[in-house]
């Protein structure tokens, strides 16, 4: 996650395509598919504490996402009453 999104950061989505190996962008996602789904086999997953956690988190680096995309797309423009020539 951290990965992704310093490169979204720094060079967008191309760079990120470019660069990066797809299988270890995909290897985290499923060794947490697959941990999950080994725990909900032995015990309801709202019994573990750290899966609540890990929802929270998860939810914070999405957010994260979508608001480095949003930022990304914004541009701040500055007007002002002196003329341009006194920045000379």
């Amino acid at each position: 996650m951290g990965y992704v999104a310093y490169v979204t950061n720094t060079g967008g989505w191309q760079q990120l395509v470019q660069q990066a190996d797809v299988f270890l962008l995909v290897l985290p996602l499923y060794h947490l598919s697959a941990s999950l789904w080994l725990s909900q086999l032995r015990m309801p997953l709202q019994q573990i504490p750290a899966f609540r956690t890990l929802q929270g988190v998860s939810m914070m680096g999405c957010v994260y996402l979508v608001f480095s995309w949003m930022a990304s797309r914004i541009y701040i423009v500055f007007f002002s009453y002196m003329p341009f020539n006194s920045f000379c």
